[in-house]
């Protein structure tokens, strides 16, 4: 049976400040090398900061601003065997300030180009078939994006990565038609609805749909995104239904002991 912990592992670590010209801070103790490293200063309103393997180092996306992708020559520098290494920026490592970092496996740093959609991707995908991470370019005309996980992608999150631009997310319950519905990860909004984002076409075992708006499309227009679906013992996207009790909530079955939850309010404007 497959483990959530062989692919995610959150650490915790301490900036020092040092500079990559001056070896940098190495973060260890993830226990392989990871795909995706999703890093959050805990004691400075610092935005968060994002790497992964298909776009190579230094290259940060943000989940909290409507910034384009940037290049950081002081941020995550390399993927390492235990860990990673970053540099000076204070996003990753200020000194004695403290951080967490959540890192995601995928294919063990490999990549694979997908024909699997009309629009061709690149992507790391986990054994697990839990999660992946990758790129493509957008076009004109709606079409397919292969999404690589081997069963129905869950939930996927798109960023335009060349662009100021809001953070889509295709949830699969979101709202009861959640193909024509989406969500935005960097803004406050409930489910919107909207054929431009995922062309009112729900992901199936090998692809996710776009539509034409620029958000997930968009004519040689750089894109990233994030995939996920459940899989027994290491990964549960899902829904629940608020009744705003503090003394009996709702209790939220996930099957194993999670080591990372993200929750968004689909009916209302909430962070």
């Amino acid at each position: 049976d497959y483990q959530g912990i062989d692919y995610f592992k959150p650490v915790l670590y301490t900036g020092n400040g040092t500079a990559i010209g001056s070896g940098g801070k190495a973060v260890t103790g993830v226990g392989w090398q990871p795909d995706e490293v999703w890093i959050k200063n805990r004691d400075a309103a610092d935005d968060h900061a994002l790497y992964d393997i298909v776009r190579g180092v230094t290259k940060q996306l943000e989940s909290n601003t409507l910034t384009a992708e940037s290049t950081e020559a002081e941020g995550l520098t390399t993927f390492g065997s235990d860990g990673f290494t970053v540099g000076s920026l204070a996003q990753v490592n200020t000194n004695t300030e403290d951080y967490v970092s959540w890192n995601w496996l995928g294919a063990n740093s490999s990549t694979t180009t997908s024909p699997a959609g009309t629009i061709a991707s690149t992507s790391s995908v986990a054994s697990a078939g839990h999660f992946s991470v990758g790129t493509y370019t957008g076009q004109t005309a709606a079409g397919t994006v292969g999404h690589g996980l081997g069963g129905v992608a869950e939930m996927v999150i798109v960023w335009d990565k060349g662009f100021d631009n809001s953070i889509v997310v295709y949830h699969y319950g979101a709202a009861s038609d959640a193909a024509t519905d989406y969500l935005i990860l960097n803004q406050t909004d409930g489910a919107n609805d909207s054929v431009l984002m995922w062309n009112d076409t729900a992901p199936t075992s090998s692809v996710f749909s776009v539509g034409t708006g620029n958000n997930t499309n968009g004519n040689t227009r750089p894109k990233s995104f994030l995939a996920f679906r459940s899989v027994a013992g290491v990964c549960k996207v899902g829904s629940y239904t608020g009744n705003g009790s503090a003394t009996a909530p709702p209790y939220v079955s996930v099957g194993f002991k999670p080591s990372w939850v993200m929750i968004k309010n689909a009916a209302a404007a909430r962070d």
